[in-house]
């Protein structure tokens, strides 16, 4: 159910090809509990009490920093994955390399 709908809106509401559909989608669905989230984001909207990864929720870094919803929900994976470097990135305002 959350894949369909996160495809659904990747590829309708962000208009992404596929390639990039499913490169997307393949990224949140190693984290089952972000993917979730983000399906329930789509459906209806940011939660207030989400997932907090490193002090921060996708809500927060939509708010706080440049990124999309889709970025944000990325970056709580980056935070996941990498949290010294996303922190990193953080405070130096995300630069672009």
């Amino acid at each position: 159910m959350n894949e369909k709908i996160i495809r659904n809106y990747l590829g309708d509401t962000l208009k992404l090809n596929g390639f990039r559909v499913e490169q997307e989608y393949n990224g949140l669905k190693k984290h089952p509990d972000i993917e979730a989230e983000f399906a329930f984001y789509i459906k209806n909207g940011w939660v207030d009490n989400g997932i907090c990864v490193s002090g921060y929720t996708a809500k927060l870094l939509n708010e706080k920093y440049p990124l999309s919803p889709l970025g944000a929900f990325n970056y709580l994976i980056y935070l996941r994955e990498n949290p010294e470097e996303a922190i990193a990135n953080l405070k130096k305002g995300l630069p672009r390399k």
